[in-house]
């Protein structure tokens, strides 16, 4: 009894075969993957969705919070992030109040020994218009640097000078000309503003012009 040999035809479409059923293997393995990964996924969503409901709603940020999230730096805890910031402020604060403590003392030390001076009358007329004339001088002319009720007081070797302004700035403007002009006609100087009653500001300058 003779068997029949398989056919020609069924050799050549065996190879498509193969690759066929290959495809669905991985199509079926790629799809349990990802079907089984959503599970995982929504069944953690889930879970976490089930402990924030058992622990309460959610408590939106205040402004500050907000705030101090913005600004603290990457790597670092917000607790010492605040503290850094905190000590930083008061570190600021306590140099200031130390450096404006030591200008007030200098101020009033100054203030002190220009009251307790008689008056030469040979220096100090010579020294008062000294002083007057460097209204006039080049920086102050060139920039429209202005002061009301300039008035140059000087005794026997220091003198005060004094003079109003509309406000703070045109003020300090005009001090920071003027001190860079007086030069060795006060070697020694210490200066501060007063608030007067109508709102303007009064600069008033105490320096020592020669040795006692």
């Amino acid at each position: 009894m003779n068997h029949d040999s398989p056919s020609p035809r069924w050799h050549a479409r065996l190879p498509w075969a193969l690759l066929v059923l290959a495809v669905a293997v991985i199509a079926g393995v790629t799809l349990y993957r990802r079907f089984h990964s959503t599970a995982v996924v929504a069944e953690a969503v889930h879970g976490n969705a089930a402990e924030s409901g058992r622990a309460g709603p959610v408590r939106p940020m205040s402004l500050e919070e907000l705030r101090a999230r913005a600004t603290k730096p990457l790597g670092q805890s917000g607790s010492g992030t605040v503290k850094d910031m905190a000590e930083m402020m008061e570190k600021r604060k306590r140099m200031a109040a130390e450096s404006q403590e030591r200008i007030q003392k200098n101020n009033a030390a100054m203030a002190t020994g220009f009251a307790s001076e008689k008056v030469d009358p040979a220096w100090s007329g010579v020294h008062e218009k000294s002083l007057a004339s460097l209204q006039d001088s080049g920086p102050m002319h060139d920039a429209g640097a202005k002061v009301e009720n300039f008035q140059a007081e000087c005794r026997s070797s220091m003198c005060r000078i004094q003079g109003d302004f509309p406000d703070a700035g045109m003020a300090s403007d005009w001090l920071q000309l003027y001190m860079s002009s007086v030069g060795d006609r006060l070697p020694v100087a210490t200066a501060h503003q007063i608030r007067n009653p109508d709102g303007s500001v009064r600069i008033e300058i105490y320096g020592v012009g020669r040795k006692r």
